[in-house]
């Protein structure tokens, strides 16, 4: 009496379907650099590169030192790039189910691999001790850089063998960046010198919905707004 069909629904076994496995790695991606850009938007206000020009109180507290409601109570971040590493391994096993061995030299595995490292190294980043596997050990945030370095290489290995020179970058840029973080500073060296200085990776979001925190100016009841914070402004090219 009380079950009712939703056909808008996709289940599990639907997205085992190689027609819908670019959608997945697309999801893996845009919800982790939805992540990150939430990362600038609290960082920024924190760190006094940017000022709160807004109405919505939470972010006026961050902008001024006081202790930021949005993070949550000390879970924030750290739960939320938990689920999304989560969704990166599933990803990966889902990719070879339908693909089996040929999904290791695929662009979609190269991408969810390296999701699963910036997730680990985000999480050091930002938090002094990490879980090293669902439900698992807690452990330093120095062992989660380290976590993190073998599947960035894996990520650029698979990226490499698929011809994606933009994604084995990133997969080193982020190799770099965690090698950094955990005191290997040759190897961090070595591998920042492979990336060319004018390397950029886009977050893409859907022009469609308000998902990207930075350009998010209204959300329900929320006006988002900041500006550049005004010991910048002498830096602002204002003739070029």
């Amino acid at each position: 009496f009380l079950e009712v069909e939703d056909p808008s629904r996709f289940t599990d076994d639907a997205l085992n379907n190689p027609l819908a496995l670019n959608a997945v790695a697309n999801g893996v991606e845009a919800d982790l650099l939805q992540q990150v850009d939430d990362f600038g938007w609290t960082f920024g206000h924190m760190s006094d590169e940017l000022t709160h020009t807004g109405t919505w109180n939470p972010d006026a507290d961050i902008d001024r030192g006081r202790s930021p409601s949005i993070l949550g109570g000390g879970g924030g971040f750290q739960s939320n790039l938990l689920s999304r590493r989560t969704a990166a391994q599933k990803a990966q096993e889902r990719f070879i189910t339908v693909m089996g061995d040929t999904a290791n030299r695929t662009t979609l595995m190269a991408r969810v691999i390296a999701a699963e490292a910036w997730s680990n190294l985000y999480m050091g980043m930002y938090n002094c001790e990490s879980p090293k596997a669902p439900l698992g050990q807690i452990v330093p945030s120095k062992e989660m850089f380290n976590l993190s370095v073998p599947l960035f290489t894996k990520a650029a290995d698979i990226a490499r063998a698929a011809k994606s020179t933009l994604h084995e970058q990133w997969a080193i840029a982020g190799r770099a960046r965690a090698k950094l973080f955990g005191g290997d500073q040759d190897g961090r060296l070595a591998d920042a010198r492979l990336i060319p200085s004018s390397f950029v990776y886009g977050a893409k979001f859907n022009a469609t919905t308000a998902s990207n925190t930075l350009v998010q100016f209204a959300h329900r009841s929320r006006l988002k707004a900041a500006g550049l914070d005004r010991h910048h402004w002498a830096k602002v090219d204002t003739i070029a």
